[in-house]
């Protein structure tokens, strides 16, 4: 019953979300309410389990938060390593789609030129060692920014995906990371919104 309850509930949530993410994009001033509602939106999960399991959400937090038993050796070559692939792969993404493929909304790699880190500012590496510096800026900021603004804002959300989900998904080393997987994309749709809208209007426009 709770499983049946959580389902419903991320369905309702990532419905009214997308509807939100489609209305933002034609909003004139969206940047007064659309932080707001993103936030509302990853601590979502907690508050469904809590709803779930009939209990407030500090004993929910209580009860799937906990730093026993952690390896964290395992841990922290998991944060490194993500730090380093995702600019990494990003980097290569562009290089591929925009210097080899020729495709104009990917943008290009020169070496050269003003280059976003991690999409929240940008630095002029003309004279510092172009795409390389820009590598390196961006495991820097993931590494100490990223891993503290994922933590804050990704922990009612994990809540769903690693503990309720697992506890109550009927065990099979096959289908429950699976059905995790595919419960976790769907509620992650209403982020794809803006960059897929952005996307097919670069298309258009080439």
């Amino acid at each position: 019953m709770a499983l049946k309850k959580f389902i419903i509930g991320i369905a309702a949530v990532t419905a009214i979300m997308t509807v939100l993410a489609i209305i933002f994009q034609s909003s004139t001033n969206p940047k007064a309410w659309w932080p707001a509602t993103v936030f509302v939106y990853t601590i979502s999960p907690l508050l469904i389990v809590s709803g779930a399991e009939l209990k407030p959400a500090t004993d929910v937090l209580k009860e799937y938060l906990s730093f026993k038993n952690i390896d964290w050796k395992n841990t922290i070559l998991l944060i490194v390593g993500t730090a380093i692939l995702f600019p990494l792969i990003k980097l290569a993404a562009i290089y591929l789609a925009g210097n080899t493929a020729g495709i104009n909304i990917f943008g290009k790699i020169t070496g050269t030129g003003t280059y976003g880190v991690f999409d929240l500012f940008s630095i002029n590496t003309a004279a510092n060692g172009g795409a390389f510096l820009l590598f390196l800026l961006n495991i820097a900021f993931a590494l100490v920014a990223g891993t503290i603004t994922g933590i804050l804002g990704n922990i009612g959300s994990e809540i769903g995906w690693r503990g309720f989900l697992p506890r109550y998904l009927p065990e099979n080393r096959w289908t429950k990371p699976l059905a995790v997987a595919i419960i976790w994309t769907v509620w992650s749709i209403p982020f794809c919104i803006g960059p897929l809208m952005a996307f097919q209007a670069a298309l258009c426009s080439n």
